[in-house]
């Protein structure tokens, strides 16, 4: 064997890895690759006519990547939940804290997708 059971990255580290390199790769993408598009990559916009929640997610983490923030709160509100989440998730720490902006996350990509189907289907 190539690399002994002691040396085997655990699931952990693998994940983490595979995190830090997504977002290196998300910084990288020239910018209009990303903001020029006029087709979705998005199944659930191609499928049901409007974003899911993770829309603009991809665009949001560019924006903050670049110190953009407003601009990238614009895109995807979840974003200022997903953040805290990631910087927890990276330093392994989790506790209490790491748990609410996990939950907080979560909870704003139910919200927003509610916000969206009320938006699309004129509910209001």
């Amino acid at each position: 064997m190539i690399i002994r059971l002691k040396e085997r990255l655990s699931i952990r580290q693998i994940s983490n890895i595979v995190l830090l390199v997504g977002l290196v790769v998300i910084f990288f993408i020239p910018y209009h690759l990303l903001f020029n598009s006029s087709n979705s990559l998005c199944i659930h916009q191609n499928l049901f006519g409007f974003g899911c929640p993770g829309c603009g997610m991809t665009r949001a983490t560019y924006l903050i990547l670049h110190f953009q923030i407003k601009e990238a709160i614009a895109y995807n509100f979840a974003i200022i939940g997903l953040v805290p989440y990631l910087i927890f998730e990276l330093v392994g720490n989790r506790g209490v804290i790491y748990k609410f902006f996990k939950g907080l996350f979560l909870g704003l990509l139910v919200i927003i997708y509610f916000y969206r189907l009320i938006l699309n289907f004129n509910l209001l």
